[in-house]
């Protein structure tokens, strides 16, 4: 009896030597940090953010730097199994590649971006990178296998605008601009071979 009342009152004791000091906030957050692994929501938003960026050092010519900050976003995307994003960041390293004179590489990379898209159903992707691949065939002077590349970009292209007929006219006009560019790269190749028809009737599905 007694070593059990001994032991009751050395327990309180015992609870209280277990409770650790407080520890501030501020204390906490470098561990925590370096301890901790993103979160998949995180690991998105950073490498959407590092796609963007990749794209606005794009646009200013800075295809080195865009290399880089896609080469980054791949990583995150593959790492969190995003494929879309993943898909995205491919296309965009081929057009850096290309952009760089590097063609056997942007075609390898647009090639995976491609493969991508089809296997997600991602219908937009699809048709932007077939048109990469025409156009960096073309700059390689192999018109007629950038014809065969364009023609299933645009091919693609009508597909969505066909589904876009139920919206707005504006919002259809918007997105057949922002295509435009495909059609006319290919009515060129197929005028440059004098299939003058062929590259009319590419031209006229660019009405609405």
């Amino acid at each position: 009896m007694a070593l059990r009342r001994a032991l009751l009152m050395l327990t309180p004791l015992l609870v209280l030597m277990a409770v650790p000091k407080p520890v501030a906030a501020a204390d906490l957050a470098v561990p925590l940090m370096l301890t901790q692994a993103p979160t998949n929501q995180e690991g998105k938003a950073e490498a959407n953010r590092l796609l963007q960026l990749g794209i606005q050092q794009f646009k200013t010519s800075r295809f080195e730097a865009a290399l880089q900050t896609w080469q980054q976003a791949l990583k995150l995307y593959q790492g969190i199994k995003e494929r879309q994003g993943e898909g995205r960041a491919l296309s965009g390293l081929g057009i850096a590649y290309d952009s760089l004179g590097n063609y056997a590489k942007a075609i390898e990379y647009a090639e995976q971006s491609l493969a991508i898209a089809r296997e997600i159903k991602d219908r937009e992707g699809e048709g932007q990178v077939l048109g990469n691949i025409g156009s960096t065939l073309a700059k390689q002077q192999q018109p007629e296998l950038a014809i065969v590349f364009y023609k299933q970009s645009v091919n693609v292209r009508e597909g969505i605008r066909q589904d876009n007929r139920t919206l707005d006219r504006k919002l259809q006009e918007s997105y057949t601009q922002s295509v435009a560019y495909t059609y006319r790269q290919l009515a060129d190749l197929l005028i440059a071979q004098g299939r003058i028809r062929e590259a009319q009737q590419v031209l006229e599905r660019l009405k609405l």
